[in-house]
């Protein structure tokens, strides 16, 4: 017999777990929809400069308080995106809450009217590090992605020179070929 274990899971095991999946997954898009609501009150908050009336000199020194508890940078990707999609692009909320924040705020340096469908769609279905290299694709030139293409061959290099398993080995032939199939799509041969 191997000595490798067998996982069994039973039907009953399965059906909690897929309970408690639909479960994170509900809490998730909730979650989103806080950080939008909450992008949009910062805004008004901001539109009015109301950290004044609340006894605070600055923005950033309201959004820092123990209360609101925010770093100045979350506190300018929430309000970011708020005036991104909603704002500007006039995105249905609905369709935000799949993407997440941290992905609407990576795409708005490359988001606009002609092209937020096609840029949601691809952040609903990549994960957070293949979307920043779509992302990047985007806006860099062809040498610099052929530097980081030739950094990322010297990468494997070393993965394989390096006596690592082949596991690791083979996550990074993925992770280059990935790269290469973007480039190509992109027309950068």
């Amino acid at each position: 017999m191997s000595e490798q274990m067998q996982l069994v899971i039973t039907a009953d095991e399965a059906s909690t777990a897929h309970e408690i999946h639909k479960r994170i997954i509900n809490l998730r898009r909730s979650a989103e929809m806080t950080f939008l609501d909450l992008g949009k009150a910062l805004f008004e908050l901001r539109e009015i400069q109301g950290w004044h009336a609340l006894g605070y000199e600055t923005m950033r020194e309201y959004v820092g308080s123990p209360e609101v508890d925010l770093t100045p940078r979350m506190s300018r990707m929430l309000v970011g995106v708020y005036r991104k999609y909603i704002l500007e692009l006039q995105v249905d909320t609905v369709l935000l809450l799949d993407v997440g924040i941290s992905k609407l705020d990576k795409l708005t340096s490359v988001v606009d009217a002609e092209s937020v469908s096609r840029w949601l769609n691809k952040a609903a279905t990549l994960s957070r590090s293949d979307l920043t290299v779509e992302v990047g694709v985007t806006t860099t030139n062809s040498a610099e992605w052929m530097w980081r293409l030739n950094r990322a061959r010297g990468d494997l290099f070393h993965v394989f020179n390096n006596g690592d398993t082949p596991e690791d080995c083979r996550k990074a032939v993925d992770w280059f070929l990935r790269r290469v199939e973007l480039l190509e799509d992109l027309g950068h041969d």
